[in-house]
C-alpha cells in the first residue's frame, strides 16, 4: 500500500487504540519513504508513477493491448493493468495454464490466481470477459506427470 492509501484508511478510522496504532504506522512509513527517496531508487515507484500517469492519460484509449506469457503480477502491476483494461478497447491475455482455473494448489496455481484476478478486475470495471480459450494440446499430457503433480500438490497442503 502506498502512504496515501494508508492515510486514507487512517482517515476512515474512528478514535481509539487502532487509530493510535495506525498513526504510529503512518509515521514509520512516512519516515521510511523519505529515507528511501533520499538515497535509493525504488523500481516500484516507477509502477506507482506509471499508474498515476495512466489515470489521467488517454494513451490506451481505442487501443487493443496484448499481454503474453505472464505467470503472475504484483499488487502494483495489477493496478496498472486495471487502468489499461479500463482505458483500452480490448485486452487479450495469454497464460501458460492447464485450463483448470479454479485450481488453487496445482502446478499452475499462481497462473490461475492471476487469471481469476484479471477476470475480477474486468468484471468490477464492467468490462465483458470472454470465455478463456485453451489453445492446443497440453504439453504435459502424461499419466506419470499427472501423478507427480498430484503427489507434489498433496505435499503442499
Amino acid at each position: 500500500m502506498s502512504f496515501d492509501e494508508l492515510k486514507d484508511v487512517n482517515d476512515k478510522l474512528t478514535s481509539g487504540r487502532l487509530k493510535d496504532k495506525f498513526n504510529d504506522i503512518l509515521l514509520v512509513a512516512n519516515a521510511y519513504d523519505s529515507l528511501l527517496k533520499a538515497k535509493y531508487i525504488d523500481p516500484m515507484d516507477n509502477l506507482k508513477k506509471l499508474y498515476e500517469m495512466l489515470t489521467v492519460s488517454d494513451y490506451f484509449v481505442g487501443k487493443h493491448v496484448f499481454f503474453d506469457s505472464f505467470k503472475g503480477f504484483t499488487g502494483q502491476q495489477f493496478k496498472v493493468i486495471a487502468e489499461i483494461i479500463r482505458a483500452s478497447s480490448s485486452c487479450c491475455f495469454a497464460f501458460a495454464s492447464d485450463g483448470n482455473f479454479s485450481d488453487e494448489t496445482g502446478v499452475f496455481a499462481s497462473v490461475n490466481s492471476a487469471i481469476r484476478k484479471i477476470v475480477d478486475i474486468s468484471k468490477k470495471l464492467g468490462i465483458e470477459v470472454l470465455k478463456p480459450e485453451c489453445v492446443g494440446e497440453p504439453r504435459y499430457n502424461s499419466d506419470d506427470l499427472a501423478a507427480l503433480e498430484r503427489y507434489i500438490s498433496s505435499m503442499l497442503v
